[in-house]
């Protein structure tokens, strides 16, 4: 079964609060995503998660996302606490699709 679907979904123009521009030094997590669940992260700094995005709504996001100078690729980024694993502390993770 073949159905075709727009490559690209959600309004031709983003409303505030998107796009969501962050930048920061990829840091040491717990080692979980990797390890425990064969998805990669790469963690953004607490400062980036308290000051760039503490008022955007936790949940999962779609973007885009570059590391040092390599290419542009698609990527998700969890935002929030991860209950799973009874964090107390709000994280930014995001998995680079390759």
């Amino acid at each position: 079964m073949t159905t075709m679907r727009d490559l690209i979904v959600g309004p031709d123009t983003p409303t505030p609060p998107y796009p969501i521009l962050v930048e920061g030094t990829v840091v040491e997590g717990f080692g979980r995503g990797g390890k425990q669940l064969g998805i990669p992260t790469a963690n953004l700094p607490s400062s980036v998660v308290d000051q760039a995005l503490e008022n955007i709504p936790i949940g999962v996001y779609y973007g885009w996302a570059q590391v040092q100078d390599d290419i542009v690729r698609p990527m998700v980024m969890s935002l929030g606490w991860n209950p799973y694993f009874k964090n107390e502390k709000r994280s930014g993770e995001v998995h680079i699709i390759h």
